[in-house]
């Protein structure tokens, strides 16, 4: 039984999600355990999140701005539009 690539980094990717949650419940349950309020943890790891998260919201908002206007001077944003050019 031969494993194919895409296999064996979805497999490692998954084992690697799994260390991570393990290590994030770890660091969790010892700043709950040092008496550190359970909001502040959540807002600052809601935070972390977000500071994390907004390069590639903003990459993949000028990526699809660019297609719209793309697809606008071409005429291919209507469905209509593809069908009466055919």
């Amino acid at each position: 039984m031969s494993m194919s690539c895409s296999d064996v980094v979805t497999i490692c990717g998954l084992f690697a999600v799994q260390c991570i949650y393990g290590l994030y419940m770890m660091f969790l349950s010892a700043l709950l355990a040092a008496g550190v309020p359970s909001l502040f943890i959540t807002v600052v790891a809601c935070a972390a999140s977000s500071i994390v998260v907004l390069p590639f919201a903003l990459a993949l908002e000028r990526v699809s701005i660019y297609q719209s206007h793309r697809d606008a001077r071409c005429g291919t944003h209507l469905a209509g539009d593809r069908l009466r050019h055919a």
